[in-house]
């Protein structure tokens, strides 16, 4: 059975292609493509990486992902080519339970919510444009029928409103 790096440049080569077009297609350097095909896995970044290196050229390739990286991990020894839920069963549970149960935000009625906010806000502008409209309208008449005509013993007696800064003096009018 190949190596892994074998593996990669036999199927490279199966399909064709050159380690340029792949570093063209991927943006990795020839460098480090030659280094994941000769396994010398000491001129590598490392880390994050490495496997990032190994997606890119399988999916290049056209090859599993996965099964590319599984097999990085046993050729380099940096780890056991077993996924999260593999390693523990009980973060695969949580990942398992997370994905399938809604949030506790999804059973809300958004739509409704935001319609009964915008009738509450247009509640509270209409009640304080009626009462700022209604108060002042019961002002101003209230002045203008107290400063316009007073009655007293049978005489009429006019008032003119100010205009202005300038008051003018009562005028009494003779009844006839």
């Amino acid at each position: 059975m190949p190596s892994f790096g074998a593996k990669l440049k036999q199927e490279r080569e199966q399909r064709g292609i050159t380690l340029d077009e792949i570093s063209s297609s991927t943006k990795i350097g020839t460098r480090m493509l030659h280094a994941l095909e000769e396994e010398h896995f000491d001129q590598l970044p490392g880390g994050i990486f490495n496997k990032g290196f190994i997606r890119a050229y399988a999916r290049c390739l056209g090859i599993d992902e996965e099964q590319a990286i599984a097999d990085y991990l046993l050729a380099s020894g940096t780890g056991e080519p077993q996924t999260q839920a593999e390693a523990s069963p009980a973060a695969a549970a949580i990942a398992q339970r997370i994905e399938t149960e809604p949030g506790p935000t999804a059973n809300l009625p958004w739509g409704v919510l935001a319609i009964l906010l915008l009738v509450i806000a247009l509640g509270f502008a209409a009640w304080g444009f009626y009462s700022r409209g209604v108060g002042k309208a019961g002002r101003y008449a209230r002045h203008e029928s107290s400063e316009s005509q007073t009655t007293t013993g049978g005489q009429t007696e006019a008032r003119s409103v100010p205009s202005g800064s300038a008051q003018h003096a009562p005028t009494a009018v003779s009844a006839p």
